[in-house]
């Protein structure tokens, strides 16, 4: 059941992405700063964001890979409610040539106005081409240009809703053991390979959830 967005709220944002029988998870956390008018619910953040992270996620996959959609969760308190999803959007990478091997990741790094490893945070962008790999093992220009529109969806303030009706996402660290959160205030794309090797071949085989 969807549920309007409360002011304070924490939401949870998941990207999904698969290729053959590996699924990949970018998860990123959003605090509700503000509600204007009658808001904006969770399944209506749903929806647009996984329509704004449908072409970002596309631009950087191989072709043998896919976008899937995007849940978005509420926690208010000590209640957690049902995920809301939306997949409309899903659909095949468009960079041409062969996957490089699965557990190799673009890295956004995500970073805040505290210093230390605990106010900072990753996202892993899954299923790159060998078309966006450098002949000397690194990723080229573009496909770094290309991951900063990833970072514009999941790691800048979102407004959910429209006509006045909105609600105010503001991205931010989760800080698991305290359930602290500390807002996001940019965020860099790597010129480099990461690994993520649950996705790799000898990984544990997924599903997606929706």
């Amino acid at each position: 059941m969807t549920k309007a967005f409360e002011e304070n709220d924490l939401v949870t944002v998941r990207a999904y992405c698969y290729a053959d029988e590996q699924v990949s998870v970018n998860v990123r956390h959003f605090i509700v700063s503000s509600i204007a008018g009658d808001g904006a619910s969770d399944y209506d953040a749903a929806v647009a964001l996984s329509l704004a992270c449908a072409a970002p996620y596309k631009a950087v996959l191989a072709e043998g890979a896919n976008y899937y959609g995007v849940s978005v969760q509420i926690k208010r308190g000590v209640d957690t409610f049902a995920q809301q999803w939306d997949a409309d959007n899903a659909g095949a990478g468009t960079v041409t040539g062969d996957t490089m091997p699965r557990q190799a990741s673009g890295i956004i790094t995500l970073t805040t106005a505290l210093i230390g490893r605990a106010n900072r945070g990753r996202i892993y962008v899954p299923f790159p081409s060998e078309e966006d790999n450098h002949a000397e093992g690194y990723p080229i220009q573009d496909y770094v240009d290309r991951l900063l529109d990833i970072a514009e969806v999941l790691a800048e303030q979102q407004v959910i809703g429209s006509a006045g009706n909105t609600a105010t996402l503001d991205p931010v660290i989760l800080h698991r053991v305290a359930q602290t959160t500390t807002v996001i205030d940019s965020y860099v794309a790597k010129g480099k390979w990461a690994t993520q090797r649950r996705r790799g071949s000898y990984g544990r085989a997924n599903t997606l959830p929706f």
